[in-house]
């Protein structure tokens, strides 16, 4: 997943890939992923887990990127990628949505002799929902099948987190948000508006941007920009993803370009 993401936003992102070079590096990138398919669990592993007991891990955080990499590879003549990556977000809906529409951040997937999955202790929350919206609503964009799953994505998080940045619980550190999730989930919201057609999503995700800027840019740092409870790497400062889809979103919502950068 980490090839995905940095393949998709350094290449894909760049107006369809229409520099050959850059072109190039985007298809050699999605079939790198398309090699990785595991045909055992129907799905793209994010990475091996050694030592563990078990064969993979899978989750949300790449599922956006993966959808756009594999689908700009089958537009340009790769049909048969477009099929592995619907293949793969199947799966994925499968084991990491609930049917209320909230989101598992990853799972464990078992040596392929049991089909006992084992989600992460680091489960659901604001970093997992905002990554799921953020997928599923690139997903319903290329298959109808997943505006559902989307839609269930989107309401998840409107009814547990609102149009305010999300506060992320933890123990050592009262009042922590994540701004970061905040905008990759306005991003998926604008989408899902897109998508549908409903008023309701583009209305949400602007008076969510409203709420990160109004409180939580700082002279053109975005603050508080989380990464997860318990990790050691956890920052109240900028952190590059936030960033990113900041720009990202303000840019659509301006009009400043009309292919959304994610």
């Amino acid at each position: 997943m980490t090839w995905a993401t940095t393949t998709w936003y350094g290449t894909g992102i760049a107006d369809g890939a229409r520099d050959p070079a850059t072109r190039q590096l985007a298809l050699a990138g999605a079939a790198a992923l398309v090699d990785a398919f595991d045909d055992r669990y129907g799905l793209i592993p994010a990475a091996a887990v050694p030592r563990s007991g078990f064969g993979a891990r899978v989750g949300v955080e790449g599922l956006g990127c993966t959808v756009r990499l594999l689908g700009f590879a089958a537009d340009e003549g790769h049909h048969e990628f477009d099929v592995l990556a619907g293949w793969h977000v199947d799966r994925l809906v499968g084991l990491l949505l609930d049917p209320d529409g909230r989101a598992r951040r990853e799972v464990r997937l078992p040596p392929v002799a049991s089909r006992t999955s084992t989600r992460s202790d680091v489960d659901a929350g604001p970093h997992a929902q905002a990554w799921a919206l953020l997928g599923l609503t690139a997903a319903a964009s290329r298959w109808g099948r997943f505006v559902l799953p989307a839609r269930r994505a989107g309401l998840w998080w409107l009814e547990h987190f609102g149009t305010r940045v999300p506060a992320v619980p933890l123990k050592d550190s009262a009042g922590a948000v994540d701004t970061s999730a905040a905008v990759v989930a306005a991003a998926g919201l604008l989408e899902l508006f897109q998508v549908t057609g409903d008023r309701q999503w583009d209305t949400a995700a602007r008076a969510l941007v409203d709420d990160v800027v109004g409180r939580y840019l700082d002279g053109g740092i975005l603050r508080d920009g989380w990464y997860e409870p318990g990790s050691p790497t956890r920052s109240r400062g900028e952190v590059v993803r936030g960033s990113f889809f900041l720009t990202a979103v303000l840019m659509v919502l301006t009009g400043r370009i009309r292919r959304p950068l994610w």
